[in-house]
């Protein structure tokens, strides 16, 4: 009797402890890069170029043959990247650290090759800027790059124009990510998403 009652405190001990565990929220910084990435640190690039992101110290850097093309220091963080089907371009989500608890939008970064064959890193969706700088307007997940890096599939949460409390709504998009503007909604990509 004494064994099963030792029995019964360890698991409820354990139980309260991994409850505990499990209901704290974790700074981007504690979860490791490539959990963040679904495992995926590297990029074979059509060019035969390899595209890789690495953190130390709060600091991620995407680079390439050529040197750094990205670096975020905290609070910014890296979320996703997302890859063109042919691989000429990847689309990166950048999220920044509240002080205190949790995450908000800070840009998209689209890497591509200019003429010359250098890799380059522009933004093409801030918080600050149209579509974006609406009140909790922001980027929750990429779905695709265009192999052009001229289009891109997001899913857009926006909610209703109050401070609080609000109501969010999501829907799959197409928007050109240069001068932004939808141009479809839903799941499916337009039929010149590549071109």
């Amino acid at each position: 009797m004494k064994h099963l009652s030792f029995l019964l405190c360890a698991v409820s001990f354990a139980v309260a402890h991994a409850q505990d565990h499990g209901s704290r929220v974790l700074s981007p910084f504690e979860r490791p890069l490539d959990q963040r990435l679904d495992g995926r640190t590297e990029w074979l690039m059509k060019n035969g170029d390899i595209l890789k992101v690495a953190e130390a110290n709060s600091i991620a850097r995407l680079s390439a043959p050529q040197g750094t093309l990205v670096e975020l220091s905290a609070p910014e963080h890296l979320e996703q990247v997302v890859v063109s089907r042919s691989a000429s371009c990847l689309l990166l989500r950048v999220m920044v650290a509240r002080p205190s608890v949790g995450s908000d939008f800070s840009r998209l970064i689209r890497v591509s090759r200019i003429r010359r064959g250098r890799w380059i890193a522009e933004t093409v969706f801030a918080h600050d800027a149209p579509p974006l700088n609406e009140l909790h307007t922001w980027v929750p997940e990429i779905g695709a790059i265009s192999d052009s890096g001229r289009m891109a599939l997001l899913k857009l949460g926006a909610a209703n124009q109050q401070a609080t409390p609000y109501h969010m709504y999501y829907s799959w998009q197409t928007w050109l990510l240069d001068n932004p503007k939808k141009v479809a909604d839903g799941i499916r990509v337009p039929d010149d998403f590549d071109n």
